[in-house]
């Protein structure tokens, strides 16, 4: 028996979830899961095993196939993540034997020691499944609608749905945010932009962007174009570019317009706010039809729905971006 330490592919389960589909045969970013997996496993320089009892599967070269082949994240045991040594064998045969296949009942029965995902360095994101055709789906379009455009009218929580998510990602955030403050000499409110890693910023004559009062009653193109427009061109490919907001404002300022346009063109993950507004003007209404941006309808029924929804979609952009960071 090789006694050696190995890594399993666990490809043998029926995708009854997933409308009896072998899961691994499933296309994401251009190859199968199995594929993607079949790489990673195969740089530990370990043998590796594929399990793949229910389907016929094609066994990569210097692999073995069997039939039946811990760590903690996510709140849950993970038991498919776990090194198990071979002092488990006469325990899993038991099991088995007795027609009994849930690992978690087979962990009561040896020894263990269960590491913290986020203590041990681990991403929870690692522990994402795609167990269902809409998991899948939801994944599948994450890549082809790469951007987030969140809609909504005034005082609808399209600021704090942002905040939220940006507080529980690890993503770094780029692009910009923007803020009134209402002024105590003229009653009007004064919009101000800043960097969007910021919660607040600056006010100034530098980063005023417009007053408004009812309707806009002036625009500093030039601070749009100028700041505006260096924010957005700062933004690396190892983060999500956030903007808040996109409104009407900005019409008339031409190149900032163009920044925010060419940012929804680019694979950058976007995460936007934006005016539903009866004026709707060709820059928002460019934006809303961008064929890369998915739309969501926001109002005070739907904010915790449409949260959960984002959160899994910013999930899977994090685990994008960091599949396709240097090593």
């Amino acid at each position: 028996m090789d006694r050696r330490y190995g890594c399993a592919l666990l490809a043998g389960g029926a995708g009854s979830r997933m409308g009896y589909v072998n899961k691994a045969n499933l296309i994401y970013r251009e190859s199968t899961f199995a594929d993607g997996i079949q790489k990673e496993l195969e740089k530990t320089g370990m043998p590796c095993y594929l399990s793949a009892a229910n389907y016929e599967q094609a066994v990569p070269a210097r692999w073995k196939a069997v039939k039946d082949c811990v760590t903690a994240g996510d709140g849950r045991i993970q038991t498919t993540f776990g090194w198990y040594s071979v002092n488990c064998l006469d325990a899993f045969e038991e099991d088995i034997k007795a027609g009994k296949y849930k690992l978690l009942k087979l962990l009561e029965k040896v020894r263990l020691r269960v590491c913290d995902a986020s203590a041990a360095g681990i991403d929870e994101r690692q522990f994402v499944n795609i167990n269902s055709e809409e998991d899948y789906r939801r994944v599948c379009q994450s890549q082809e609608k790469k951007h987030i455009l969140i809609c909504g009218k005034r005082q609808s929580g399209k600021t704090t749905l942002i905040n939220r998510i940006i507080s529980e990602s690890c993503l770094p955030v780029y692009g910009y945010r923007t803020q009134m403050e209402r002024s105590r000499e003229d009653g009007c409110c004064h919009v101000y932009i800043y960097p969007a890693g910021r919660m607040d910023g600056p006010r100034s004559r530098e980063n005023e962007v417009g007053i408004t009062g009812g309707n806009v009653k002036r625009v500093n193109s030039d601070v749009f174009n100028g700041l505006g427009c260096a924010l957005l061109e700062a933004a690396r490919d190892d983060g999500m570019i956030v903007m808040d907001e996109i409104g009407y404002m900005e019409d008339r300022a031409e190149k900032f317009c163009r920044a925010v346009a060419a940012a929804f063109d680019e694979d950058i993950p976007v995460l936007a706010s934006i005016k539903d507004t009866d004026h709707r003007s060709a820059h928002i209404q460019r934006i809303l039809e961008h064929p890369k941006a998915q739309v969501f309808r926001l109002n005070p029924e739907n904010r915790e729905e449409i949260y959960e929804e984002i959160r899994s979609i910013v999930k899977t952009w994090e685990g994008i971006i960091d599949l396709s960071s240097p090593k």
